[in-house]
């Protein structure tokens, strides 16, 4: 495990609904996070060929929604991170 679930992370995301409520568009770009001094790039789907939509949730009366987020490759944190 990088983070523990909640942790932020940064990027682009471009996330827009259907004037007519038949769905949503969620576009991420550049997603990363740090963890101590190491920059852990982020991919939205679980696999890395994309072949799977992504997997978001709506939290409800805030207007924000939560992405899952997968480690794009594997990273070694400096020592003692």
């Amino acid at each position: 495990m990088v983070a523990k679930a909640g942790s932020q992370a940064w990027g682009r995301v471009n996330y827009t609904a259907a004037t007519d409520a038949n769905g949503v568009n969620v576009d991420l770009d550049r997603m990363h996070l740090t963890v101590g001094s190491t920059y852990v790039l982020l991919r939205s789907t679980l696999m890395r060929d994309g072949a799977r939509t992504v997997e978001y949730h709506r939290l409800e009366n805030s207007g924000k929604i939560v992405i899952v987020l997968y480690v794009d490759k594997d990273v070694i944190p400096a020592p003692g991170q």
